[in-house]
């Protein structure tokens, strides 16, 4: 059999569905399954650099075509990995900003090919709802730096007396954190204008969340890339994010909203992450900018723009021409 697609994570995460969108795309395969591997030639591995070694290590025993999809969201150690990526390999990346992350460690880059949005799972957008307030919604994940940004963007929220009267909030957090958001939400005296969504959400709920509200906020202070930023603005969403890469690679002042950071640091975790710190009050202004400018033109606008530039029929199809070649 020609190729197949290799990822370790779970339904839900940006991974997984990274990896079923380009086999969908392709029509192929895709497993999490290592021994399903030797019956392929070409292995499309898409990971972060410090995911399972496995492909790597097949590709170099029994001679198997590789393609690393693989993302760097702060400075790291390649350690072996540099060793195993060999001639039959070759390395893609989402955003200029990760393969500046790769580069700086010697890592090869053959190329950056974005994340795209598979067009065929987007439902049909009837237009936002007529609602008495702007609905603002952020996906808000585990990980210490989006507690961290979601913390930022509730501080900047709770600011601004015009958010408080023309606005209002909705985090998808996940059910362990609800305790905290709770907490914070009475101290910061927003409790009634923010409602909390603990737990999975299926594509098709996801994307009806992000088609009711009016604006998106991407709270994650470190990726590279930003999946739920494209998602939401397929669904016409406003997007705010942060001035820096690999996010303002994504949204410009003509198309979304951009926040300015204040400081970077280093997280040194398993991997490493570079968290951008964003400027409270410049997020706070930014939001007001965004809730009074909302229209259905803007709207049609952003889902046209992402449908044009950040569609995976298209730029999936790189990958066909990689197992082909």
């Amino acid at each position: 059999m020609s190729a197949v697609i290799f990822v370790r994570s779970v339904r839900g995460t940006g991974f997984y569905e990274v990896g079923r969108a380009i086999a969908h795309v392709l029509n192929i395969e895709m497993t999490n399954n290592p021994a399903r591997l030797l019956h392929y030639k070409t292995i499309i591995f898409v990971d972060s650099i410090y995911g399972s070694l496995t492909p790597l290590l097949l590709s170099k025993t029994f001679g198997k075509k590789t393609v690393l999809y693989i993302t760097a969201e702060g400075p790291f150690n390649p350690g072996v990995r540099k060793l195993l990526v060999g001639k039959r390999s070759f390395v893609a990346t989402p955003s200029k900003y990760s393969a500046m992350e790769l580069l700086n460690q010697d890592m090869v880059v053959h190329k950056v090919i974005p994340h795209g949005i598979d067009t065929c799972e987007l439902p049909q957008v009837n237009g936002h709802s007529s609602k008495p307030y702007v609905e603002i919604l952020s996906i808000v994940g585990d990980e210490v730096y989006k507690i961290l940004g979601a913390t930022h963007l509730l501080r900047a929220y709770a600011r601004s007396r015009y958010l408080i009267n023309n606005s209002r909030l909705i985090l998808k957090i996940s059910p362990g954190k609800m305790e905290y958001f709770k907490k914070l939400l009475i101290n910061l005296g927003i409790h009634n204008n923010v409602t909390l969504i603990p737990g999975y959400l299926t594509k098709k709920e996801l994307y009806y969340l992000m088609g009711k509200a009016d604006i998106y906020v991407h709270v994650s202070l470190s990726d590279a890339f930003g999946l739920p930023i494209i998602e939401s603005m397929a669904m016409g969403t406003l997007a705010v994010v942060l001035n820096a890469p690999p996010w303002n690679e994504i949204v410009n002042e003509n198309i979304g909203y951009l926040v300015r950071i204040r400081g970077e640091v280093v997280l040194n975790h398993k991997p490493p992450y570079r968290v951008r710190i964003p400027d409270i009050q410049d997020l706070s202004k930014i939001l007001e900018d965004a809730v009074s400018q909302v229209s259905p033109s803007l709207y049609k606008k952003v889902r046209d723009y992402v449908i044009n530039k950040f569609n995976a029929h298209i730029l999936y199809k790189t990958f066909q021409t990689l197992i082909e070649t």
